[in-house]
């Protein structure tokens, strides 16, 4: 199942030590999960032609990667979302990187955080029209700013909101 199904959504499990991925149902993991939701203003994913999502472990080790093409999905296409839910400790710590790709280049955003217990959230990734060309290290702990500058990619998962969306 790709993450840019008919729906946008897909649910993910992040295993414990050496956290693998693997498809869960719509049952998943129960009520712990973050919710990623992709999106950007309507210049921005009009004229997207492929998105990345990466998800990195604690160790900075890639534990889900993939790029679809965006063009055939047209404006419907976003935002796009991934639902992820822990395979062990409701806190494990993951990185989402993000990178949209369009005839102008790419813009590249990342958030790092950590799954609250019980809780579904909403972790939202934006596409800056500023962060086009710009280069931080997301898996350094940078991302792209609303002002096109490198900033702290963390994000305190208990100031999320809660998750209130469908499948």
């Amino acid at each position: 199942m790709n993450f840019m199904a008919q729906t946008h959504r897909i649910k993910r499990c992040l295993a414990g030590a050496g956290c693998t991925l693997a498809l869960m149902l719509s049952t998943g993991c129960g009520l712990t999960e973050v919710v990623v939701v992709v999106d950007g203003p309507e210049v921005i994913v009009r004229n997207a032609t492929s998105l990345q999502m990466q998800v990195l472990d604690v160790g900075n080790n890639s534990i889900f990667d993939e790029t679809q093409s965006v063009a055939a999905l047209g404006t419907n296409a976003f935002p796009v979302t991934l639902s992820l839910t822990p395979g062990g400790a409701d806190d494990v710590g993951f990185t989402v990187l993000v990178r949209m790709t369009d005839a102008m280049g790419e813009i590249r955003s990342a958030r790092t955080t950590t799954f609250q217990s019980g809780r579904s959230v909403r972790l939202d990734i934006p596409l800056f029209p500023a962060c086009r060309g710009v280069m931080c290290s997301g898996s350094t702990g940078e991302t792209c700013t609303s002002s096109g500058g490198c900033g702290s990619a963390t994000v305190d998962s208990a100031g999320l909101a809660d998750w209130t969306g469908s499948p």
